[in-house]
Order: structure tokens, then sequence, then C-alpha cells
């Protein structure tokens, strides 16, 4: 699909990436010559006209490579030159962020709450935005690097990041921990089947990635637990530090099998919203996510940040008579709730869905 898609913001360049090229000769001429072909690139990539520039300076790139490769220092010169002017002219018309604000966060990465009426009934999503208690420690796949164990980043905008897939095992294992094996039928419902189990069935959860704006190191010193001596040393660990804020999404999207029933779905949802309000509250709090969580890393603060997070639940919409000619369904007077500690969730969950239970089984 990547590949795809860098093919065809490629075709519409074509002729755009002809004229920067064109303009290019300039460079390796006399200086007044080469003036003018710089001035000339800039307004070319600066009348881009909502082309990904990304694109572009990809493809110089690679043809500065490819000349470097061939020993062609008149085209590699060229080709670097080329690559730097779009790289600055993309910096000017990107978004230009407030120093305390991601600028992953303009790409709406995460699930927007004001529009669980898009949702199918009875999905439901949380918002938490949480402030690291303790220093947050991964595993980047990054081969060079400064040190040899950076944490793990975002490709584009080297953000530190937590990924949505991250977010699951953690959670999965938090089940675990609770009671709630592989095997289970909650937990297969929630997470899906292993991947070598031949039923291939997925889950209803579906998680999204989490960012953060700042690095630093921390320093471990493993000792042996017989000798009490250190074997290796100190070890350098690149890591998000504490207190450092970012923001966790789930979203919950039920299963409509033919041979369910309204209060089937319902009952589950209910269910479902209960054991995973109390697996968020102690994943964040007690087990941890990441690396070294037996050690305290990975753990967040029960006070949420900002305006504290959010329960949103899709309900129908409201009507005077249903389908069967009988009394106007009551719904919940509201459909978004708050809560400003994570202790606060497994208690607001119940509420809620004892509420849902109520108010939909109220008009049959």
């Amino acid at each position: 699909m990547t590949h795809d898609y860098s093919a065809y913001q490629r075709e519409r360049l074509d002729k755009y990436l002809l004229n920067l090229d064109a303009i290019g000769d300039g460079l390796t001429k006399d200086y007044q010559t080469k003036k003018k072909a710089e001035k000339q690139l800039n307004i070319s990539v600066s009348e881009l006209n909502g082309l990904d520039p990304h694109i572009a300076y990809l493809w110089f790139r690679a043809k500065k490579e490819v000349a470097e490769k061939q020993g062609n220092k008149i085209n590699k010169d060229k080709y670097q030159a080329i690559t730097t002017i779009v790289q600055d002219e993309w910096k000017k018309t990107f978004p230009k962020q407030a120093k305390d604000k991601n600028p992953i966060d303009e790409f709406g990465l995460n699930p927007d709450i004001r529009k669980i009426e898009e949702l199918p009934l009875f999905s439901f999503i949380f918002s938490i935005p949480f402030k690291l208690n303790k220093p947050f420690i991964s595993k980047d796949e990054e081969i060079f690097y400064l040190i040899d164990n950076p944490v793990y980043k975002e490709k584009l905008f080297g953000n530190p990041m937590i990924a949505s897939t991250s977010w699951k095992g953690a959670l999965r294992y938090t089940f675990h921990q609770s009671g709630y094996p592989d095997s289970d039928k909650i937990t297969i419902r929630l997470f899906g089947n292993p991947r070598e189990n031949e039923a291939l069935q997925s889950g209803r959860l579906s998680f999204y990635s989490s960012f953060f704006d700042k690095t630093a190191f921390e320093i471990i010193n493993p000792h042996n637990r017989v000798t009490g001596i250190t074997k290796h040393g100190p070890i350098l660990i690149e890591a998000v530090p504490a207190y450092q804020c970012s923001l966790f999404s789930l979203l919950y999207v039920p299963m409509f099998a033919p041979d369910q029933t309204p209060e089937k779905i319902i009952a589950e949802m209910v269910t479902d919203m209960e054991l995973v309000a109390q697996g968020i509250q102690a994943m964040l709090t007690v087990y941890g996510f990441g690396a070294k969580t037996s050690s305290g890393y990975g753990v967040v603060k029960d006070e949420l940040t900002g305006k504290g997070g959010k329960l949103a639940v899709r309900l129908p919409a409201p009507s005077a008579i249903d389908n069967e000619g009988v009394s106007p369904q009551r719904l919940l007077p509201q459909t978004n709730w708050s809560f400003q500690t994570l202790t606060e969730l497994p208690e607001l969950a119940k509420l809620v869905g004892e509420t849902v239970t109520t108010s939909q089984g109220a008009g049959e």
C-alpha cells in the first residue's frame, strides 16, 4: 500500500520533478547563474499546489545517492542542493506548532470522540490523557544509532511513541494477570485469537499509538542476584522521562452476528466495557507498559491531564415509537462522560453500563 501511494504521488509529480531537475542544471554554472537557479527553485517548490513535497525530497535524494555511487560529483552536488531547497521550503509551509504541542497531533491519528455517532451502535471510546509517573523504556528497531538501547520512535518525525500493538499486548497481559487467559472467551472476544489459531477471530478492541515530545537517558546497573556483583557495569538507556504527557485511546466495536439478540449485544457491551475499564486502570497504574515494568518503569499518575478522560458510547437515535409499535424508547440523557482520575474509571464504567442496560431495556 505504501509503495502504491508513493508511485501514485510520483506520477502526479512527474512534470514538476522534470522542471526542478532542469532548473537545477543552473546550479553547476557560474555564480550568477547559480543564484538565479536557486531563486527559481525556491519559487517552484513553494508552488507545489498540494502535491506531496516529501516524495519530491525522496526522489532527488535517491538521485543524489545514485550520482554519488557513480562518482558523478557534479550531479551529486546538484541533487544535494535541490533536496536541501525542497526540505527548507517544506519546513516553511508545515504548520508551526506550539512548544508544548506534539506536531503529530495535527494528523488526527487518534479517534475523535466527538464523532461517536458515526460508529456502529453500542460502540464506545476511551480517551485518556495521561502523565508518566516513571520513565517509559522500549526498544527501537533502528540498527544504526548513537547508543545500543534507543527508545522506539515514529519514523517520520522521530517522536518517541508507544505503538498500538504494544498497547494491545500490555492490556492483554493485564487481563491474563487478572484471571482471563488467552483461551478465555472474553479475552478472545476482545483481543481475538492468537495468530497460530485456525479460528482467526478478530477482536473488538482497536488500539491507537501514543506519542511523546522528549527523550532522556536512564542508567541501569544490573547485579547478580546471588553474588550482588555487577556483571556488565552501568548501561545507558534512552527513555521517555517521567512527567511527560500523551494520550491513550481505545475503540470498541461490537460484532453483530445473525443469532445475536439486541439484549445479548447490550449485555456483552456492558460486560466488556466494565472489564476493559478495570484493565486500563490496572495496566496504567499497576502492571505498566513497555520494558522494565517489574522495576517500576512505564506507569502513569492516577490524576489525568487537561480536562480529564472521556468515555463515549454510541446509542440509538431517539424515536417516538419503535418498529414494533410499542412505547417510546427511553435513552440516556448523555452519550459522553468525563473522569478526572483513573481510580474513578472502573466505577464510572459500571455506572454507565447499568444505566445503558436500564434505559435500553425499558422500551421492550
